[in-house]
This record gives structure tokens, sequence and C-alpha cells, in this order.
């Protein structure tokens, strides 16, 4: 087991048993610093912002998730009907293995907007679900204009089903 030590002084902060890589780094922030105290300082805020995003991602709650994912939708729909673009939404599962079957069927199928909100309104589709959709254009026949992305998510549910 490798141990840091630090030896701390006024003016310097050495560095010994420490790989390579972390050292050069350890290093640059040394000397780009005003000093062991700087140092410290510096540390102990990224570890404060770090600590806080973690908080804040760990406090988006399923009902929070699913008012955003649908905010977007609805968001989706209006901006395609407002600019006239002829939009079908495809539906993404999460294909995880707590994904439920039903929701891993979805998956590449492409819906309109009204029938993805309805989707999620009905039963207990919404909770814990990990799920999203994305607008995919369509042309003039109603057809995909982006076939290679059915194409990938037919390959990823399939991949999905075969582990």
């Amino acid at each position: 087991m490798v141990t840091h030590v630090f030896t701390l002084s006024s003016s310097s902060v050495r560095i010994m048993s420490m790989q390579s890589p972390t050292r050069i780094w350890w290093l640059w922030l040394i000397s780009n610093s005003e000093g062991w105290r700087e140092l410290i300082k510096w540390s102990i805020n990224l570890m404060r912002v770090l600590t806080r995003s973690a908080i804040l991602v760990g406090r988006i709650s399923d009902s929070e998730l699913h008012e955003m994912r649908i905010r977007k939708l609805q968001n989706d729909i209006s901006d395609s009907e407002r600019l006239g673009i002829p939009v079908k939404f495809m539906h993404l599962s999460a294909l995880t293995p707590t994904s439920r079957e039903h929701h891993v069927e979805r998956h590449g199928e492409l819906f309109s907007g009204q029938e993805m909100l309805d989707w999620w309104a009905e039963g207990d589709n919404r909770v814990r679900c990990r799920c999203a959709c994305t607008p995919v254009l369509l042309d003039n026949q109603g057809r995909p204009m982006t076939p290679d992305l059915m194409v990938k998510a037919k390959m990823d549910l399939k991949a999905f089903k075969a582990s």
C-alpha cells in the first residue's frame, strides 16, 4: 500500500511516494499557488463543490424527473407544431436489468407526442421509469429522415435481449 507523505513548510510542500502522474499534477498545482495555505484552501473549496454537486444529483426524485421529462416533451411538441415540422418521438428505454418488459418493448418505436404523454400518464409507467424520448424528423411521406437511428435502436434492443 502506497502512503502519501506531506511535509508542510512555509515555502513548499514536498510530496513523496506518489505515482508519477499524481506527483506531476501536485507539483504543478503547488508551483502555481501562493503556498501550502492556498493549496489547502483550494482543496477544501474543491471538495465543497464536489460534495454539493453529489448531493444535488442524489436529490432528484422520480416525480421531479417525470415533470422534467414531460415538460421537455411538451416543449418539443409545441415547437414542432409552431414551426410546422413533422416529428414523431422515439421511445428510448434505459435497457437496464431493472427495466420493465413493457418499457423495453417500446424501445426504438415511434409515437406521436400525445401517445407518449398518454403512455406516461397511464398506470405506474412513470414510477421509477428511466425511459426517455427523442424527436425524429419525418419526411413528406411520414417516414423517419434518420433510418440509421431506428436501426441502431433496434440493434441495441436485440443486444440487450440477447444478454
